[in-house]
């Protein structure tokens, strides 16, 4: 912008023009508190958002996780509860065998502040069997 720009923007904000200067600083201050609104609301679904893990070995023991208060193994092979300190039932989730060399696959199903796992051996056909597992829930 030229100099002439710029003298002329400054006389028109200066001078007589307080109604002016009001209008400007009162439409700054609102994109300021709009801004302000909108970081707020941002940060507050931020917190509501968690990542949630557990590490379950094959007796059902808790190893370690997030979130996860307990583990326990379920009556049958390959069914497991683990629970959480919030309620996951709106949660997505998913688990996976812990061990690579370790054929299987692993299902969620949830609850309201528990999920269910059920492991499986896949070496031949599907079978229910006990292996640890590794699950994340996400908020």
């Amino acid at each position: 912008m030229d100099r002439s720009r710029l003298d002329a923007l400054h006389r028109s904000l200066s001078g007589n023009g307080t109604g002016r200067r009001s209008l400007l600083m009162g439409g700054l201050l609102s994109a300021l508190a709009l801004s302000r609104g909108a970081e707020t609301k941002a940060k507050k679904r931020k917190k509501k958002q968690k990542t949630l893990w557990a590490v379950v070995d094959s007796d059902g023991s808790l190893a370690f996780g997030r979130g996860a208060t307990s583990a326990k193994k379920l009556q049958g092979n390959g069914a497991y509860e683990v629970a959480f300190n919030q309620d996951v039932s709106e949660c997505a989730m998913i688990a996976q065998i812990s061990y690579f060399y370790q054929p299987g696959t692993a299902a969620v199903t949830t609850g309201t502040s528990s999920v269910t796992v059920f492991t499986y051996d896949t070496s031949g056909s599907p079978v229910a069997a006990n292996k640890g597992f590794q699950l994340m829930v996400m908020c």
